[in-house]
């Protein structure tokens, strides 16, 4: 039975030192920032690495949680009928993040209660996913949900394994963050959370906007403004295409 479904820049650490001591005592004691706000897909676009940086205020334990745009997506269990695999039941499910990812300091279960860690969304297993109202009751989303996160695994959207945040001293952190190249347009949400003595001293939140550029932002602008037009140009498109090559290959 089967489911179907840049360059980093560098900051010195003065700067970042120096953001730390300007920041007044009544703030959260958290400064981050990202090497870069916006991810540009080009037509050569090969994935991208955003570095995010940080101090905090004494030492603590730093949890971060990439969120891409919330989309429905819908999983149908394949089944084996007469020798052919064919489209079954299916579950839709509703706001799943279309990209996720985390970074941490140590093993998140070692420092968060599962109670928190849910309240947070913090970890592949505390992500809200719910089913669509439409849903069958009868159905068992459990093992829909398992192929959601697997194929959004295998489609390098989610990442399985935290990835590490080093900690520089006793107040300076860093962690680079990977986008592949199907990364998925739209606006990102960046969630940084201090941890001392098992609870979550501080949170703090940063945009990430991922967009296309050049003829990629011109093309994927006008096949969704006027996408019945599109369909009929790449129609056109591909026919001419067709016909040019068996003009050329009956001349050969």
């Amino acid at each position: 039975m089967k489911f179907a479904l840049c360059l980093i820049r560098q900051i010195p650490i003065v700067s970042l030192l120096s953001m730390a001591i300007a920041a007044p005592l009544s703030a959260a004691p958290v400064v981050t920032d990202l090497s870069e706000h916006a991810v540009a897909i080009t037509a050569n676009f090969a994935g991208s690495d955003i570095l995010l940086f940080g101090a905090t205020q004494g030492e603590k334990d730093v949890i971060v949680i990439v969120q891409g745009p919330r989309q429905p997506r819908t999983i149908r269990r394949q089944e084996r009928n007469v020798g052919i695999w064919m489209n079954g039941e299916s579950v839709t499910f509703d706001q799943v993040p279309s990209y996720y990812a985390m970074a941490a300091t140590r093993d998140i279960d070692s420092l968060l209660s599962a109670d928190v860690l849910e309240s947070f969304g913090a970890g592949e297993e505390h992500l809200v996913i719910t089913a669509a109202a439409d849903t069958d009751p009868a159905i068992d989303i459990t093992p829909y949900r398992e192929a959601l996160i697997r194929n959004m695994r295998r489609l390098d959207l989610y990442s399985q394994k935290p990835a590490k945040v080093k900690i520089l001293g006793n107040a300076l952190f860093r962690v680079s963050l990977h986008f592949p190249t199907n990364v998925p347009v739209g606006e990102y949400k960046v969630r940084i959370l201090l941890v001392t003595d098992n609870k979550v001293v501080s949170t703090g939140s940063m945009r990430l906007d991922v967009g296309k550029s050049g003829i990629e932002a011109s093309v994927y602008d006008f096949a969704h403004r006027y996408s019945a037009l599109y369909g009929i140009v790449a129609l056109i498109i591909a026919v001419a295409a067709g016909w040019g090559a068996s003009a050329i290959f009956r001349k050969a």
